[in-house]
């Protein structure tokens, strides 16, 4: 396209200058922020509560666990005593304290456990005062049921109890079941039969002014036969007597099972409630002789065929111990 040319009569433009340079733009920058916004007091402590609830709910879940766990845990266990030769295992029963019905508890657990896994022997570790006469007849038939399950499937276990400190009442009724019972120097044994301590209130009540009123129905007037707000009665007495000498018979009886060479003269002249030194146990023929655990633990190895030349693995059985301030809380065993 040609250049056109001014029309007629028009003053000719100027030349143009060329353009200027644009001033640089200003230096970029970044808008400040706001500070933020002070919380509030209540806004805090009501965060603060809700962090405290949550570790509490976590701590409160962990404790909930550990004490279903104590709670459901299977039976005693076996800890070990002295290591060997784990085909000769011979196994530490202890029965230690007051006998109850949770010593009848762990009796029975135990021996449950040793029914699945069977050892060459037991040594059955008593160190107790007696206790109560329904839990100690009940460990005897425990043991006399797990050596007939044992003879049904064709094998025996050798049992030899061992005596500690103390072994009487019902410390000594519950070492019947055993084959061989050896006695430590210092032990106190015997105390063989039965007593119901009782008591009467009446004095009592007359120096603070009391007058109890008991009323029994017509066809029951036995029902106050033994009330602790009276005096008892020759009579009451009696009865009381007449109840306990059934329990006597059957200790009698189970002594008679226990230590089979003694007569029935032998038995009752021991059975008078007196305690005895190891050494007149033995003349009595109470125990068979005198000696501590280690030896009882090689007398049962031997008693088992277990050859000389081999140490047996000696195990203790205990209950399972929970986590230390169950313990405190009183929902955790310790050794029995």
């Amino acid at each position: 396209m040609s250049e056109q040319s001014p029309p007629p009569g028009s003053q000719p433009r100027p030349p143009i200058d060329p353009p200027r340079d644009a001033p640089p733009p200003p230096p970029a920058y970044m808008p400040l922020a706001a500070p933020p916004a002070g919380r509030s007091a209540l806004a805090k402590t009501l965060s603060s509560m809700l962090l405290a609830l949550l570790a509490i709910s976590l701590l409160a879940n962990v404790y909930l666990a550990i004490i279903v766990s104590a709670l459901t845990a299977a039976g005693p266990r076996e800890a070990v005593y002295s290591p060997g030769d784990k085909d000769h295992r011979v196994v530490i029963l202890p029965i230690v304290g007051l006998i109850n019905d949770d010593t009848h508890t762990f009796v029975r657990q135990s021996l449950l456990a040793l029914r699945e896994d069977v050892p060459r022997a037991i040594v059955l570790r008593i160190d107790s005062q007696g206790g109560h006469m329904g839990a100690s007849d009940r460990i005897f038939a425990e043991f006399e049921r797990f050596k007939a399950d044992m003879a049904e499937q064709g094998s025996t276990v050798p049992i030899v109890a061992s005596f500690g400190a103390l072994a009487a009442s019902g410390g000594y009724y519950v070492a019947m079941p055993a084959d061989v019972i050896l006695a430590e120097r210092t032990t106190l044994t015997g105390s063989i039969g039965v007593m119901a301590p009782g008591f009467t209130v009446d004095r009592l009540l007359e120096k603070v002014g009391v007058t109890p009123e008991v009323i029994t129905s017509d066809n029951s007037p036995e029902k106050d036969r033994f009330g602790i707000h009276r005096p008892w009665t020759d009579e009451d007495r009696d009865r009381r007597r007449q109840m306990l000498e059934p329990a006597y018979e059957r200790f009698v009886e189970v002594i008679a099972h226990g230590r089979a060479d003694l007569s029935d003269e032998q038995i009752r002249a021991a059975a008078s409630g007196a305690l005895f030194t190891a050494a007149q146990a033995r003349d009595r023929e109470l125990v068979d002789d005198l000696g501590y655990l280690h030896d009882a633990i090689a007398l049962a190895a031997e008693r088992a065929g277990v050859p000389g030349e081999v140490t047996p693995h000696v195990t203790r059985l205990q209950v399972r111990r929970g986590f230390a301030p169950l313990r405190l809380l009183g929902l955790a065993g310790g050794d029995t």
